[in-house]
This record gives structure tokens, sequence and C-alpha cells, in this order.
């Protein structure tokens, strides 16, 4: 699938069927699809998915599917899907996460588990996703922006987790060391979950 395959098609929510032969998606591929709101399961043999595949879907909570072949995704995956807030599998094939993952998925508070495949992880990593509460860290690369796995503000006043989060993992305490504590804008507390 070549870039802005579905750019700007602002009203479409039909179901979408990928052939068993495809291997990429390229940029833009639902960018700016507003309403769109239909499961989506990527075949086996996607290997690579471009830049802003789900691009200001606002209303988008259903389940994505990714395959096991997957390698890389690009910038701006998820980016302002404001209202997703389903289980995402990252495949153990995963090596690449481009800069602005699930950026702003305000209702986001599935646990996500980084695989230890990974050899590279982009800025500005799940910034905002005010409802996330846990994550299970076992990648050897970290981002290194600031603003990864960081918020505006301090939202979260649960007595059991804490106000941040709770991070598990195999590499939680390299993620922490990576990503200090911040105090203020943007603000970021990682609770170190244990093993």
């Amino acid at each position: 699938i070549g870039t802005s395959f579905m750019h700007n098609c602002y009203s479409f929510n039909q179901p979408l069927t990928f052939p068993s032969g495809l291997s990429s998606i390229g940029d833009n591929f639902l960018y700016n699809c507003f309403v769109f709101n239909q499961p989506l399961t990527l075949p086996s043999g996607v290997s690579s998915i471009g830049d802003n595949f789900l691009y200001n879907c606002y209303v988008f909570n259903q389940v994505l599917t990714l395959p096991s072949s997957l390698r890389g995704i690009g910038n701006y995956f998820m980016y302002l899907c404001y209202a997703f807030n389903q289980v995402l599998t990252l495949p153990s094939s995963l090596i690449g996460i481009g800069n602005y993952f699930m950026y702003y998925c305000t209702a986001f508070n599935q646990v996500l588990t980084l695989p230890s495949s990974l050899i590279g992880i982009g800025n500005y990593f799940m910034s905002n996703c005010y409802a996330l509460s846990t994550i299970i860290w076992n990648a050897s690369v970290y981002p290194t922006g600031n603003n990864s796995l960081s918020q505006g503000i301090n939202t979260k006043t649960d007595s059991t987790y804490g106000a941040g989060i709770k991070v598990y993992g195999t590499k939680r305490a390299e993620l922490m060391s990576a990503l200090p504590n911040r105090t203020s804008s943007p603000y970021r507390k990682l609770i170190n979950g244990g093993s």
C-alpha cells in the first residue's frame, strides 16, 4: 500500500480487509479519518508501517492486531487517538518505533509490554497518555527525550499506584535511570513495580 491511501477521508467508517500478500503500509494510511472506528487486523507478512498510520483518528477504539512479522513502526503511529483504550500487543519481531508513538492517547490504560527485540525508540514516546498506569519494559533501549512517558500535568491520584506510571519488566531499572522523575512540566513519575 503506497503513500496517502485514505488521506483525509474524513467520514470513512467501513471495515477494511487486507490482502494476505501485503508486506508494507506506506505513510498517511488513515490520516485524518476522524470517524473511523472499525477493527483492524494487519495480515501476517506485513513488516513495516509508515508514518501517520492512524493520525487524528479521534474516535478509533477498536482492536488493532499487529502481525508477528512487524519490524518497524513509523512516526505518529496513533497520534491524537484520544478514545483508544484496547489491548495493544507489540510483536517480539519489532525492532523500531518512531517519534510520537501514541502521543495524546489520553484514554489508554492498558498494560503495554515493550519487547526485548527493540533497538530504537523515538522521542515523545507515549507523551500525555494521562490514563496510563502500568508498563512492562523488557527492551534494552530507552527513549531519551524528557517528554517520553510524561504528562503536561500530574493527573494521577490513585492511592494504590501513587501519582505516576508503575514500571515492571527486566529492564525497568535502566528505563527509570534513563528517564528520571520530573516534578515540573512535563511531569513524569515512574514507580518501580519489581520483576
